[in-house]
């Protein structure tokens, strides 16, 4: 389940909050946070280490990843 935010944002805004990097499309708009397991294509999840098989698996919009995981990833993401 994912939870709705209070408006979309797109990636590049949410990478400047968290002062990240984008790999992938800075326009794509992101309207809901969620679980790597439950997040859909318009939700940004987090990876947490030990969650590697499910990173492989997610359908999130994006992931704030380390750059180690987004190499193996290959996702949209913020690194």
């Amino acid at each position: 389940m994912s939870t709705q935010l209070d408006r979309p944002y797109t990636v590049s805004e949410l990478a400047k909050m968290v002062q990240g990097v984008v790999v992938g499309a800075p326009d794509y708009l992101i309207q809901a946070v969620g679980s790597l397991a439950h997040a859909g294509p318009d939700a940004i999840s987090f990876y947490e280490e030990g969650s590697g098989s499910v990173l492989s698996k997610t359908r999130a919009g994006v992931v704030l990843v380390t750059a180690q995981r987004q190499a193996e990833g290959g996702h949209q993401a913020i690194v």
